[in-house]
């Protein structure tokens, strides 16, 4: 396994098309670029997921809106790569793509990265007095998540995106070793 690179960052968007249907967009930032390139590099890692999560949904926290804990697995399209401005970005994407509104974000730091498979570290972006960006205050040492993700298929002319991906949260409880805002 390689060392943990620095962390960068990871936003979860609600995507809503001109026909009224949704779905969430969990978009990581590769930390190869961090600091590098300009604003329009494809540089995020993209998956598509079910509507059926709800809004509630945080990829640092189990269904039910607890920290920590573990063994939720999630169905995910693996999208093209993103534009970096998407982090940041809320309202309409235009082309008749529909708009997005971010629902979360924080810092994600990437473990292990191979063909068809990805292991990584999500966290909350916690500001100076302890509160999570969400306003809940993590428990202590339970404020990352780690994840699992594995290609179950391979994409149109053997290509990353359109494949299908197994999401999976380890059980194995996690501190916050992602780091802080400002810390990199």
């Amino acid at each position: 396994m390689m060392e943990p690179l620095p962390p960068s960052r990871w936003a979860l968007l609600k995507h809503e098309l001109v026909d009224g249907s949704w779905h969430l967009d969990w978009l990581l930032e590769r930390p190869s670029v961090i600091g590098g390139g300009v604003a329009d590099d494809r540089v995020l890692i993209a998956w598509r997921l079910a509507a059926e999560l709800g809004e509630g949904w945080r990829p640092n926290q189990g269904l039910g809106g607890e920290l920590g804990g573990g063994g939720e697995q999630i169905q995910a399209e693996r999208l093209p790569d993103h534009r970096r401005l998407y982090l940041d970005f809320e309202g309409s994407i235009g082309g008749g793509r529909g708009s997005v509104r971010r629902l979360d974000s924080g810092l994600v730091s990437l473990l292990q990265e191979s063909a068809g498979r990805m292991e990584f570290e999500v966290g909350a972006v916690v500001a100076a007095e302890g509160v999570a960006r969400s306003g809940k205050r993590p428990p202590e040492g339970r404020a990352a998540a780690r994840w699992i993700a594995n290609a179950q298929t391979t994409g149109r002319d053997g290509a990353a995106s359109g494949e299908r991906w197994l999401l999976s949260r380890s059980v194995a409880e996690t501190d916050l070793s992602v780091g802080t805002p400002g810390g990199r």
